[in-house]
């Protein structure tokens, strides 16, 4: 079967079906109106949204697939019911949209404005023609379009809408060793379930210091729905988070039931602290006891099963903060410098307490200046000491460089 693919606007859709152009009711075909309500409430929306909405499918001027979204579609188009907006918190309608929708509320196609209406009658459907063809071969077609149907999931439409090099980044990075053995087969991706994953950590990561009211759910086909900035370098900086998560995790130290949670977390606070590599990796059994048991028990108490209250920003910022409490002894970063105030209050109160004199706390050589102390960690930073008072100690230049050589 040959197709010529077209586009037609709705309008003349609509005229051909009254006009019985294009035939809805066959014998082959299920009752024109099977869907709810919130069906087709949600594909007036997609319309006016200007979503992607699947072709209908033609052959001898009847309608093979399709039959319920062009009913849909014609029905409202003549006035025959009124649209309802129904608030879906998962839904990522803009505040223009959202606007539109609550202006429409309760109307029907006739009591529309103007604009609105014109709107709707000049978007184009896809129509696939497949011309002339005997009944056999149509209806072999049918049973084949519907046999076993199972509808998209989210992550599935979102992949389908999303930008081009978009989707194809979640699929690079769906495809690495890192993930796949970091799962541990705790996420099946028969149908996008690590690729979902994905996307909701990296929507958490682009969107985490912005105040946003939405949840994740809401947000991420506003994230991904156009080319992400600096793609490449983002990749990038990926590809390296996966593979310090995997070094520095392994694939048994995330417990299978809260995965999600501690997964995404951590997604960010690696991200974040790449430069800390290899402290990472030098006391990765203290990071996996803690992921273990510390902060397993905390997502239990802390995770998504509360609905999108606790899917808002403001509570992923509490989980990853929390992570940042634990882990940030392991960091080496310029937080791991000690600030001007904390050397002042030392070397002054080092003066108060030796008669005006600073000396090496290793091997007592006197210091003059303030410039040519080393001020060095007791505790060292990688092994959780602190840059505070308590934990800081004045050397003489050469002790504070034999010490670190040690």
């Amino acid at each position: 079967m040959k197709n010529k693919i077209r586009q037609e606007k709705i309008s003349d859709i609509c005229s051909k079906i009254k006009n019985e152009e294009y035939k809805l009711d066959t014998d082959y075909q299920r009752n024109a109106d099977i869907w709810s309500k919130k069906l087709k409430y949600d594909l007036i929306k997609s319309i006016l949204k200007g979503d992607y909405i699947p072709p209908a499918i033609l052959a001898n001027n009847e309608v093979v697939d399709g039959k319920q979204r062009l009913s849909t579609i014609c029905s409202f188009y003549n006035s025959q019911w009124p649209f309802k907006y129904i608030k879906d918190q998962q839904d990522s309608d803009t505040e223009k949209e959202m606007e539109l929708f609550e202006k429409i509320d309760g109307k029907i196609y006739d009591d529309l404005s103007k604009d609105i209406k014109q709107k709707f009658s000049n978007s184009c459907i896809y129509v696939a023609d497949l011309g002339k063809n005997d009944e056999k071969n149509i209806i072999n077609l049918f049973v084949r379009l519907n046999k076993n149907t199972i509808q998209l999931n989210k992550t599935e439409i979102l992949m389908s809408k999303m930008d081009k090099k978009n989707s194809e980044l979640i699929r690079e990075l769906s495809d690495t060793n890192s993930i796949q053995e970091m799962s541990n087969q705790k996420k099946n991706d028969k149908r996008f379930s690590i690729k979902g994953l994905l996307i909701r950590a990296i929507t958490i990561d682009l969107n985490i210091n912005k105040r946003e009211k939405s949840s994740v759910r809401q947000l991420q086909e506003r994230t991904f729905i156009k080319e992400l900035q600096n793609i490449e370098q983002i990749k990038s900086e990926y590809l390296e988070t996966l593979t310090l998560m995997k070094k520095t995790i392994e694939n048994t130290s995330i417990p299978v039931k809260n995965f999600n949670v501690i997964f995404e977390s951590l997604f960010i606070f690696f991200r974040e602290n790449l430069k800390s590599k290899n402290s990472f990796l030098k006391n990765k059994s203290e990071i996996q006891n803690f992921i273990t048991n510390e902060f397993n028990e905390y997502a239990k108490k802390n995770q998504m099963g509360g609905g999108t209250k606790y899917d808002s920003l403001e509570y992923i910022r509490k989980r990853i903060d929390f992570v940042k409490e634990k882990l940030n002894c392991f960091l080496v970063d310029n937080k791991r410098q000690i600030s001007d105030e904390i050397k002042c209050k030392i070397w002054n109160k080092e003066r108060l307490n030796n008669n005006g004199v600073v000396h090496c706390k290793v091997c007592g050589k006197k210091i003059e200046k303030i410039n040519k102390a080393h001020f060095d960690h007791i505790i060292p930073w990688t092994k959780g000491g602190k840059s505070e008072e308590e934990n800081i100690q004045i050397l003489c230049p050469e002790c504070n460089k034999k010490k670190s050589k040690n």
